[in-house]
């Protein structure tokens, strides 16, 4: 398993004690690691097929007190099963367990965690975990901001100061994702992603819309979301969408302004890890 997210760029770090997390996985993009981490548990098996169920999937037992802690991680964790004999992994995310708060016996029980026989560990199953992890980090950023927004009590200074921070966290994710590129002072939607983004503006779905922010915004909505699977990133959650969404529009429609971000020096880290890549290319 080690193997495999190093391949894929993770810096990977065995935990050695009985935290009950076996590896730790910290993303790398450009050289750069990332501020999310992914805990992995891993379990083993030389006998697979007493483990399958009815419907031929792999199931393991463990504690409520291990899937209640992993459930409420603020890291993502995945539970890993591998097949010794084969050498095949299976993975899994944990789910919160259902839970009665006047039961005391739930610290006493054990839960079937299932591992679908399809849910292989591999190259592309490897990115979507990290694509997932991404998003999850950036999420719980936007969503603090939004709850900064819509909170009436907050002053207009600070809703003010939220809406700038969730604009910025957009353009920093759109551009980790290669849908913007920066060649400062400028900054502009990837070319093809702006085509994606033309087509499905002048696609006879978004013409019926007789809003033309509202056609203009569903074609960015339509056009990330094809951008997104083609990078096997696997669904991206509303707040992250929407996120994304503002600042694509944003970038297309206010050049002076995102000209302004990049010289007061407000998306520095970002934009040098793109400065990075462009050398590469």
């Amino acid at each position: 398993m080690i193997s495999l997210f190093t391949a894929l760029g993770c810096a990977c770090e065995q935990i050695k004690q009985d935290y009950g997390e076996d590896l730790l996985i910290q993303p790398v993009f450009e050289d750069e690691v990332q501020h999310f981490r992914i805990l992995a548990q891993v379990k083993g098996t030389k006998n697979p097929e007493r483990l399958k169920n009815k419907n031929g999937n792999l199931e393991w037992k463990v504690s409520y007190d291990h899937m209640l802690k992993w459930s409420r991680s603020s890291d993502l964790v995945i539970i890993a099963l591998w097949d010794l004999k084969s050498n095949i992994g299976y993975y899994t995310y944990p789910s919160p367990p259902k839970a009665t708060p006047f039961n005391t016996d739930y610290d006493k029980e054990t839960i079937k965690l299932e591992f679908s026989a399809t849910k292989l560990l591999n190259e592309e199953s490897g990115r979507s975990i990290i694509w997932t992890a991404w998003g999850r980090h950036f999420e719980r950023l936007i969503v603090v901001k939004n709850d900064i927004i819509n909170d009436d009590a907050a002053s207009s200074e600070r809703k003010n100061q939220a809406e700038h921070d969730r604009l910025i966290l957009g353009v920093e994710m759109l551009l980790l994702l290669g849908a913007a590129i920066a060649n400062p002072p400028d900054l502009y939607i990837n070319p093809k992603l702006y085509e994606l983004y033309q087509n499905a503006k002048d696609s006879e779905i978004i013409k019926k819309d007789e809003d033309e922010e509202g056609a203009r915004l569903g074609a960015v909505i339509l056009s990330l979301l094809y951008w997104a699977s083609e990078k096997a990133m696997g669904p991206l959650s509303s707040p992250v969408l929407i996120c994304m969404t503002d600042a694509f529009d944003y970038i297309i429609l206010n050049k002076e302004a995102i000209r302004e971000f990049i010289q007061k020096g407000m998306l520095e880290p970002t934009l040098k890890t793109h400065q990075r890549r462009s050398r590469k290319r």
